[in-house]
């Protein structure tokens, strides 16, 4: 992931409160099983700004607690444009079609 985006969303907050004080960036819409398969740049995609969200450490280990990608995408929604995370989504080749439509809000 690059520190750039690292450093751009440890800037924008915690998204998701929890207990312990240590956080984890986690790739909330789509995650590495929705671009296995495909070739290493569009593999990169996930690690846009807006599909990190900064969660407990503790839910990110476990995922008993991690928001869904619906839950996520609103989540994201208080910091960036519809258009901009529809773009983003919108720009990965998936091979048979995107896992999922995102909401139009």
């Amino acid at each position: 992931m690059p520190q750039q985006v690292v450093d751009e969303v440890n800037r924008r907050g915690i998204d998701v409160w929890g207990r312990s004080g240590a956080y984890h960036l986690h790739h909330a819409i789509l995650n590495k099983g929705h671009v296995a398969g495909l070739d290493d740049e569009e593999k990169a995609k996930i690690h846009a700004r807006c599909n990190l969200l900064k969660i407990p450490a503790e839910y990110n280990a476990s995922h008993a607690k991690v928001p869904t990608w619906y839950e996520a995408y609103r989540i994201l929604r208080k910091h960036y444009t519809k258009h901009e995370i529809h773009q983003w989504f919108n720009s990965i080749a998936f091979k048979e079609g995107p896992p999922f439509r995102l909401p139009e809000d």
